[in-house]
């Protein structure tokens, strides 16, 4: 079965708190935050920042490129925290963030957050996490976390059958040239 990916477009127009089990998010990691304690409790938190178009080495996110902020919290947060710039996520199951608005110096209360900007979390039991790494000899790696094998994080080479996530993950990486 083919998957389908959210676009910048239908990212937008999800409704923010709403557990979506069944979407999937493909998006490259354009930088990482490690595992911290969060700012307002005890909880731990690792973040991907991201783009859902694919960016080749060596291009400048342009101001059109849409930043995905992805929290992983607590559990979800340590079993990801193996996340690198360059790397592919395909995460299966998610939830927008309503960021609260932020208030500038001058008082007055900006946007909720940057408009090009969408923060989102893993569900903490329903999420798939797949993530695709350049690999020796030109392959592509593929490791899953779900939350029923956070200790045994299952590894292999992304089949070649794959074609569509090949494709986007070796553009990524500037091992292709953008199709379109």
């Amino acid at each position: 079965m083919m998957e389908s990916y959210q676009t910048d477009a239908s990212l937008k127009q999800l409704p923010k708190g709403v557990e979506f089990p069944d979407l999937v998010l493909r998006c490259t990691a354009l930088a990482t935050i490690p595992l911290r304690t969060c700012e307002f409790g005890e909880d731990k938190v690792f973040t991907v920042v991201g783009s859902v178009a694919p960016c080749t080495p060596g291009t400048e996110v342009t101001a059109k490129t849409r930043l995905l902020r992805i929290n992983f919290y607590n559990s979800w947060g340590a079993a990801a925290a193996f996340m690198d710039p360059g790397d592919v996520i395909l995460l299966r199951g998610f939830c927008l963030l309503d960021v609260p608005p932020h208030i500038n110096g001058s008082g007055a209360a900006r946007s909720s957050s940057d408009p090009k900007l969408l923060y989102l979390r893993p569900l903490s039991s329903k999420s798939t996490l797949r993530v695709l790494q350049r690999g020796g000899k030109e392959l592509v790696m593929e490791v899953a976390v779900t939350p029923e094998n956070w200790d045994a994080i299952g590894m292999r080479t992304l089949p070649k059958s794959d074609i569509e996530n090949q494709r986007y993950a070796r553009t990524c990486w500037g091992l292709e040239a953008l199709p379109y």
